[in-house]
């Protein structure tokens, strides 16, 4: 049986939204997360991720993780359980991401972490856990089962699934120009981030953002009010050619985090094309 270990940072930018969690599913009808799960207001988008700690985010220390209680990290996992109740896939949990190659198994076993310092100053991760049940179709109590670790210990766990939780940019928040991008071309393109009354760009930590594996420019970051609506907008540039985006890709998606800490990623619709369009052509 696989663990498969929630790791949450958001920000609570879509708080008063009361859509219910939308499915990421493959073509294979594979679970690989939610979109829009709320957690006490807060929504989240979260993904199945294969790999140790320390390579699925960079660094893996109880510092890392966003919820530092047991409360929280508690409400987190009960809301994912509560999204897989009632679904197809808590009654077959092998079609969760993950746990599909696990014979014999009626249950998906994961946990989500929280970091704590002990008394001594010691640095440590717990784990809360949970689990679907394809008998009884119930999910498990899991504030009962409270698993503390080392972080040198957590870094060298390798059979695990993570699932890893960030603030979601997409419905608008990202805008690619040129849409018609060149994939091997040395020429920058120009990714606008909106702002918004729930968003200040400002407290945007510039020097992580990417767009795909293409790091930003840094010689080139604008802050200004692009759409008109009185918030101020950032608008950075990047290079196509190390971007990764290829022949065929329709989507080109943005990551970074806030000054803060919070993870976010966005994407916005894209044409590749062999005929390169200036980014001078495009005023914002």
């Amino acid at each position: 049986m696989k663990l498969i270990i929630g790791f949450f940072t958001a920000i609570s930018l879509f708080i008063g939204f009361a859509n219910a969690a939308v499915e990421i599913t493959d073509n294979n009808g594979i679970l690989q997360g939610y979109k829009d799960l709320d957690v006490n207001g807060t929504k989240y988008k979260v993904s199945f991720v294969d790999g140790n700690c320390s390579e699925v985010f960079g660094v893996c220390e109880a510092s890392s993780f966003q919820f530092q209680n047991l409360p929280d990290a508690s409400s987190a996992t009960d809301a994912l359980l509560g999204a897989i109740s009632g679904t197809s896939f808590n009654d077959n949990p092998e079609t969760i991401n993950g746990c599909e190659n696990e014979d014999n198994e009626e249950q998906c076993l994961f946990y989500t972490p929280y970091g704590i310092f002990n008394d001594n100053g010691t640095p440590s991760i717990n784990l809360v856990a949970g689990q679907t049940d394809g008998t009884t179709n119930n999910t498990s109590n899991f504030g009962d089962l409270i698993i503390s670790i080392a972080d040198s210990q957590l870094s060298d766990v390798t059979d695990v699934v993570w699932a890893k939780w960030i603030l979601d940019f997409d419905n608008g928040f990202i805008n690619i120009l040129p849409k018609r991008i060149k994939t091997r071309s040395k020429k920058p393109i120009a990714v606008a981030i909106l702002g918004s009354q729930e968003l200040n760009v400002m407290n945007i930590d510039v020097s992580s953002l990417m767009l795909g594996t293409a790091p930003v420019k840094k010689k080139r970051i604008i802050f200004k009010d692009i759409n008109k609506d009185y918030i101020e907008d950032l608008i950075v540039y990047f290079t196509p050619k190390k971007s990764g985006i290829k022949k065929g890709d329709t989507e080109a998606c943005l990551t970074g985090q806030l000054n803060s800490g919070e993870l976010f990623s966005g994407c916005d619709s894209i044409v590749t094309t062999n005929k390169y369009r200036s980014y001078k052509k495009y005023k914002w």
